[in-house]
């Protein structure tokens, strides 16, 4: 039985075999003219496929592809990174992926919403996907987080990361687990009331559920992924008139629990912001700062 490549192996027989026998790429791009150049098309094509949890490049689908540009979009990637990025998935699947302007690059304003304004956006919502706004809300999470969230003892968060025991002080609520951006496990706090309200939509059997592409397991009745992200959406602007998304979910658990951590510890910005990146999932203070604004 032959052993499977490893993901810079294959990264660089796809990258090789298309820039090689093509004189142009998807998205009218400039052929690729030196050997640096294509070698960071392969280390960034390998960088991709780990973070997206995948053993073999060609499991990467354009949906795939277009939801990691998105994430990487909102997740403050340069504009040289995030360009990079596109070229490598442009050759490797022979698509066209469009340009994603990045938020770094742009005049930053802030996405937080006021406890009021979620609370009349979820007037507006079906309840299931009120609950798992809510959710987001009180725990900081993505819209596909809420599609894997599971019970404490259902898991393990990921054990290569150094975690701060701080985490969650001066909060009360139930530990849950939740996968994020590249695989990554990590702990999130529901507060008791709402956990509540999640343990009665739990699911006599998990189910599979496939988002943007991404094979899921789902153990609770709840909205999540990009179906509720268009219903938040779409009940903002119903109710407010405007949308900044519900990404901006996290922006507003960020800013609040920032202003408790430095008020709980006493602490600087910078060491407040430390865990907060880590109850985010980030690990990077300076990703976290585009959240503080």
């Amino acid at each position: 039985m032959s052993k499977t490549r490893t993901l810079k192996e294959q990264a660089k027989a796809v990258i090789n075999a298309r820039t090689g026998r093509e004189s142009s790429v998807p998205g009218n791009y400039k052929p690729v003219q030196s050997v640096r150049s294509q070698g960071d098309l392969i280390m960034a094509l390998a960088k991709i496929a780990k973070d997206l949890n995948v053993k073999r490049i060609k499991q990467i689908t354009p949906e795939i592809a277009e939801f990691y540009l998105t994430q990487r979009r909102e997740n403050f990637s340069s504009q040289k990174s995030l360009d990079r990025d596109r070229k490598a998935l442009s050759i490797a699947l022979n698509e066209a992926f469009p340009r994603y302007k990045a938020i770094s690059d742009q005049v930053l304003f802030s996405r937080a919403y006021s406890k009021k304004q979620i609370t009349e956006i979820t007037s507006g919502m079906r309840k299931q996907n009120a609950l798992a706004t809510m959710i987001a809300y009180c725990a900081g999470l993505r819209s596909h987080e809420l599609i894997t969230i599971r019970r404490i003892d259902e898991g393990k968060k990921t054990n290569t990361r150094t975690w701060n025991d701080d985490r969650f002080a001066s909060r009360d609520g139930q530990l849950y687990l939740v996968t994020g951006k590249g695989g990554l496990v990590r702990e999130v706090l529901v507060s008791n009331d709402l956990a509540t309200q999640l343990e009665s939509c739990r699911l006599d059997e998990p189910i599979i559920r496939i988002d943007r592409g991404v094979r899921y397991i789902q153990r609770y009745g709840i909205g999540g992924g990009q179906s509720l992200s268009q219903s938040f959406t779409a009940a903002s602007g119903r109710k407010l008139g405007f949308s900044n998304g519900f990404h901006g979910l996290r922006h507003t658990y960020a800013q609040e629990r920032l202003d408790e951590l430095k008020l709980y510890f006493k602490a600087s910005h910078s060491d407040a912001r430390d865990i907060l990146s880590q109850e985010l999932g980030h690990f990077r203070g300076d990703i976290t700062e585009v959240y503080l604004r």
